[in-house]
């Protein structure tokens, strides 16, 4: 993957036109997406406004927009990211490109979890996982999505069963990068559980496994979350030493003012709880400031809110209420209500110690206002906790049903094929049976000269006729059929012209039976066999270097 990428970037960087500077930009922004998403999100802002320069719209586009909108609900825009999902549902449907269809699923998931909407968010993350695994492409996001939506419903048991199969399916597949993810989620499960033991565990593993990929994005989120677990905990000198750590490694990042921002936001809250308010003051501004290079409000706001509140406590209260208004602005541009609620209340009391009675009374009156549209909001959030829990154990119970169907075919697909090798064994014991009683008839035959001529003869015509229609040959393709009838039919779909004889020796090819195993079974001889894989073969359209055999164990039942 590394080395087709840096073929990309290199081609990349001479002279192109603007349609094939487009497709590398294309091309990168999808491949690079599996290593480094700040990365692939600049290639994809970069295609896509080539896009609007090219006279036609180019295939390729609808990935272009999954990329963009997987960006843009990391850095909490979530309005660019709707904007951007809609147009790469359209373009995906329109090039029937199901595996983008599948990304964009799982990022229509991760924007529904940002804005709070659950069981919108649980939909889309089962949509992505049904699409993806029915069309063979890989579900891991979608499946880590619905990790973290269980523990938002409050279900971290059915996260943690989730998280653990994905660890063991990374573990058997020793991905690096895949382990990194699915060590920080599990860390991020166990802190739900409250099982901090764990929890501290696996997100130093997720940082050790990042820090070998020099993946400083990972290693800055996890050393975040491992402050965020020490500073709950009330261990404050731990806690900076992560975000400072943290803030360190989203430093060297080119292209990250929104994670960088909420860092910095954090470790002010931290100083600002040890009341080194001029520490605080010191990192709230620099959040600020990094702020407003993010197109986030959401960053924004949670920015504006830790410096208003640093000051209203300290009794700066004319230099916090400019900073309320400004974050309320934001609030309810981003409908946080809680934040909302929050600044209303804080704003009242901050305009009475100023004596502005007047504006505290309205701030209060909208603070109530607000409460009371957040209580209708928290009953619908509620009932849509409720709904999404029942999907997750309707959803169980369908997967654990599946799995018990499974179990059941595969059980009588074994016992069919005990069958077909059992009967193929009798067969082939039968077949050289026959041959070697036919090898002395004729022995005799020399030996003992015409007197056993009539006698030899009507015995080598039922030789013949019992190698050539046995019962048991009738049986066996019987069962053959019934354990591999698909495979036939498909087979005969991909050559209407092959005869009955060919699709029995592609039968025995299937079982790995030689050419000779062949020859003896169908009483033909072995160039006979060799000449009707050649037929086969040409039939099948099958090239030099292809392998018969190969493609028909391929062939799907």
């Amino acid at each position: 993957m590394s080395a087709s990428i840096e073929s990309l970037e290199r081609q990349l960087a001479r002279p192109r036109n603007k349609q094939r500077r487009f497709e590398l930009l294309a091309e990168l922004a999808w491949k690079v997406s599996a290593i480094s998403q700040i990365k692939a999100f600049d290639y994809a802002k970069q295609a896509i406004a080539l896009a609007e320069q090219l006279p036609h719209e180019p295939p390729g586009l609808q990935r272009c927009l999954a990329v963009a909108a997987n960006g843009y609900v990391a850095d909490a825009n979530l309005a660019s990211a709707e904007m951007v999902l809609g147009r790469g549902f359209q373009l995906a449907l329109k090039y029937d490109d199901e595996q983008c269809r599948a990304m964009l699923l799982y990022v229509e998931g991760e924007k529904f979890l940002h804005s709070g909407q659950a069981l919108a968010a649980l939909r889309s993350a089962n949509a992505s996982v049904d699409l993806a695994q029915r069309r063979g492409y890989s579900a891991r996001n979608a499946r880590l999505l619905r990790v973290r939506l269980c523990c938002y419903l409050g279900l971290p048991d059915e996260a943690l069963t989730e998280c653990l199969e994905l660890a063991d399916e990374a573990a058997q597949e020793k991905e690096a990068r895949i382990l990194s993810k699915v060590y920080r989620e599990l860390g991020e499960v166990y802190n739900a559980l409250n099982d901090r033991t764990n929890a501290l565990h696996w997100l130093n593993e997720a940082a050790a496994q990042y820090r070998k990929l020099n993946h400083a994005y990972g290693e800055a989120g996890c050393c975040r979350s491992l402050g965020m677990i020490a500073y709950l905990d009330g261990d404050s000198g731990r806690a900076l030493e992560y975000f400072h750590r943290a803030w360190d490694l989203f430093n060297s990042i080119p292209d990250s003012p929104g994670v960088m921002a909420d860092v910095l936001t954090c470790t002010a809250s931290v100083h600002s709880d040890v009341k080194d308010f001029e520490k605080a003051i010191v990192f709230i501004e620099r959040a600020e400031h990094v702020a407003q290079q993010s197109e986030s409000s959401f960053t924004k706001a949670q920015a504006y809110l830790v410096k208003a509140q640093l000051y209203f406590d300290q009794g700066q209260y004319r230099k916090a209420i400019p900073l309320f208004e400004q974050t309320l602005g934001y609030a309810a541009e981003i409908k946080l209500r809680n934040f909302e609620r929050q600044i209303h209340k804080v704003l009242a009391e901050a305009y009475e110690h100023e004596g502005c009675h007047q504006q505290a009374l309205m701030h209060e009156k909208m603070g109530s206002a607000v409460e009371k549209q957040l209580r209708g909001h928290q009953i619908q959030q509620r009932a849509a906790r409720i709904a999404a829990q029942f999907e997750l154990r309707r959803l169980r119970a369908a997967r654990e049903e599946e799995d018990r169907r499974s179990r059941e075919l595969l059980r009588r697909n074994d016992e069919l094929h005990g069958n077909l090798n059992s009967l193929l064994i009798s067969l082939q014991q039968r077949q050289q049976g026959l041959l070697k009683l036919k090898a002395e008839v004729e022995v005799m035959l020399d030996e003992e000269g015409k007197r056993q001529l009539p006698f030899a003869k009507r015995l080598m015509a039922e030789i013949g006729e019992q190698l050539q229609d046995a019962d048991i040959r009738a049986e066996f393709q019987r069962q053959f059929e019934k354990a591999h009838g698909p495979f036939i039919r498909n087979l005969s779909r991909r050559a209407e012209a092959l005869t009955p004889r060919e699709i029995e020796l592609c039968s025995l090819l299937r079982l790995n039976q030689s050419s000779q195993e062949i020859a003896e079974l169908m009483y033909l001889s072995v160039n006979t066999v060799n000449t009707h894989r050649r037929h086969i073969r040409k039939k099948l359209g099958l090239a030099r270097g292809d392998n018969l055999v190969t493609f028909l164990a391929g062939l799907q039942d």
